[in-house]
């Protein structure tokens, strides 16, 4: 999985952030491989275990963060937002009609994928403690998928303006 740098939304040229978020009310990064739903807990030997495949996932997810980002996160009980597109490959049989049909956003994956909502909670679970402190502080969230290439997850997390 390649990690490549991605621009950050408020112009700040300095990737060195403090613990504070002071001066960005965004933050977006690209995780590049086949995105991964996160899988339900397992029981084996008398534990409950994350399966691998999510942890590592997640660890992915948190390293792109991290290398992105530094230090930087939301301060404590301040309500965010994030959005989660996920973009899956085009299988390869695929007719070429119907190819573009789907790179273009007319036919959206629907099988194979995992559900939306695991995929966009393995990203949220995986900024927790980084990005933000607590998951809760996250009040609205919009997953997404679509097929693109090269496959990848797209993360956005911002500050909600709940002023009107």
């Amino acid at each position: 999985m390649a990690v490549r740098e991605q621009r950050i939304v408020d112009g700040s040229e300095t990737r060195s952030e403090s613990a504070t978020s002071a001066g960005k009310d965004k933050i977006e990064f690209t995780v590049y491989g086949r995105p991964i739903p996160k899988g339900r807990p397992r029981l084996g030997n008398g534990r409950v275990y994350t399966p691998d495949r999510t942890k590592a996932w997640e660890q992915t997810i948190a390293l792109v963060y991290k290398q992105k980002y530094h230090s930087f996160g939301f301060y404590n009980g301040e309500p965010l937002y994030a959005e989660v597109d996920a973009y899956y490959g085009v299988p390869k049989s695929t007719a070429k009609s119907v190819r573009l049909k789907m790179l273009s956003g007319e036919i959206r994956p629907t099988k194979r994928t995992g559900d939306a909502d695991n995929v966009g909670k393995l990203a949220i679970d995986a900024l927790n403690g980084l990005a933000y402190t607590d998951d809760a502080q996250i009040v609205e969230i919009v997953i997404r998928k679509f097929y693109g290439e090269p496959e990848r997850t797209e993360i956005r997390v911002g500050r909600l303006n709940l002023e009107k």
